[in-house]
């Protein structure tokens, strides 16, 4: 279940605290029961990189969501959008980094309620008046339990939908699944853009027909011991170890393989210096909960779906790294035809 919004404003209480104001569309008697149930979970997240949710009213008619107000607005507002001045420096890129890693951590590790946010995009990361990064967009879907008989280890999924251009390979064959290495993907393709500046999927700039892939490239670009040359070229300064460091960790978060790919725990010991990358490769899996497929069975799946007849070959393609441009392009489509 999704509901589409209205408008959002910027409105000011009788304190004089600033509020992000959503109205959300009519919805029906049942959907407003469980977006109250889905919000009073929301209401207990509690953490600096996590937008905060103050207040919901929900009326005949109306229904308004109360959020924290983020002067900078989001993420690829910053990144993306020409008629802004804000140039962001490595230092406050660096920090975004860090404090979205932050958020994920805390809600793929919260001991009673662990959730999967599944829609990890820049334009999910809000920016506060310091460039504080707070993950934003919890869905307002239904979310599900894992696990109805284990409290300790309930599983809530908080997005009903992968995001365009940050889609985890596997999610279209497994999407009813749930596994905190969606995220982590998401999260990898987001520290790409931050770094190089630029959207995962772009048009070509020699075929206007054509696109571009950021996660390809630089793929490519590791390959070759040329990961330096995707930086920013808005950047003036900057530190080469710690670049080499986000992009070397982004590649691995964007690994085709859902058991390659690091658990937010160790992308943030990472980042704050307390061990290497290779360290974390050589550690076993943190949760063989969340490793729903790997690489193996990647390919066994793959090959499951060629084989049945009324399969398409758009979504045996998908698993393959080589079908990223064909996907892209159906995702470039869908977006231009649909609003938020």
């Amino acid at each position: 279940m999704s509901f589409n919004i209205c408008y959002m404003v910027q409105a000011e209480l009788p304190d004089h605290h600033i509020v992000a104001v959503k109205k959300l569309s009519t919805i029906s008697d049942e959907g407003i029961d469980k977006l109250k149930n889905e919000i009073y979970n929301l209401q207990n997240l509690r953490h600096d990189n996590l937008v905060r949710l103050f207040d919901i009213h929900v009326g005949k008619g109306l229904c308004f969501l109360v959020y924290e107000y983020m002067q900078n607005k989001s993420l690829a507002d910053a990144l993306f959008d020409p008629e802004r001045k804000i140039k962001l420096d490595w230092d406050t890129r660096f920090n975004i980094c860090l404090g979205i890693a932050k958020g994920l951590e805390y809600l793929h590790g919260r001991p009673r309620l662990k959730m999967v946010h599944r829609g990890i995009k820049a334009a999910n990361i809000l920016l506060d008046g310091t460039f504080k990064p707070k993950i934003s967009d919890f869905g307002l879907a239904s979310a599900y339990a894992e696990s109805d008989n284990d409290a300790t280890q309930l599983l809530r999924v908080m997005k009903t939908e992968a995001s365009n251009g940050y889609m985890a390979p596997e999610y279209p064959v497994i999407g009813k699944e749930s596994s905190y290495k969606y995220d982590v993907y998401g999260f990898g393709v987001v520290l790409l853009e931050i770094v190089c500046g630029r959207r995962n999927v772009s048009p070509s700039s020699k075929n206007s027909q054509e696109l571009e892939i950021l996660v390809d490239e630089v793929w490519v670009a590791e390959t070759n011991g040329k990961l330096l040359g995707l930086l920013d070229k808005s950047l003036s300064t900057y530190e080469t170890k710690r670049v080499m460091i986000v992009l070397k960790l982004a590649v691995r978060c964007t690994s085709i393989s859902p058991g390659v790919r690091p658990t937010m725990s160790q992308v943030v010991s990472v980042l704050n210096g307390e061990k290497t990358l290779q360290e974390i490769i050589s550690e076993p899996a943190a949760s063989k909960e969340a490793d729903i497929i790997t690489q193996d069975s990647t390919q066994d799946l793959a090959k499951e779906i060629i084989s049945e007849p009324a399969a398409s070959k758009e979504a045996a393609d998908i698993v393959t790294r080589d079908s990223t441009e064909d996907l892209a392009k159906e995702t470039v489509d869908s977006s231009a035809s649909s609003s938020r």
